[in-house]
């Protein structure tokens, strides 16, 4: 796990996700682009996913680790409101 922070000061945690390692029901569930896992770049606002998951990235500068955020694809998470689940 690794920490960053991008040009507008906020900060990222980014971490390896590997479904064959966790508790997943079946990687074969997953989409195909996820199935040999992805880069996690979470803020205490967002959550962004980036595949293929770059080989060395635990080894990269801070300043290109960064770069690799703006390639990487929002999460919309569910929100829970009166009762029903909806995508923010």
């Amino acid at each position: 796990m690794r920490q960053i922070r991008d040009d507008a000061g906020v900060e990222w945690m980014v971490y390896e996700v590997n479904p064959a390692a966790g508790a997943w029901r079946s990687v074969e569930s997953l989409p195909e682009g996820y199935r040999n896992g992805w880069l996690c770049f979470e803020s205490p606002t967002e959550k962004r996913r980036l595949t293929p998951l770059p080989s060395g990235w635990e080894e990269l500068p801070i300043d290109q680790l960064a770069g690799l955020l703006g390639s990487a694809a929002l999460v919309l998470r569910a929100v829970q409101q009166y009762g029903h689940t909806r995508r923010a």
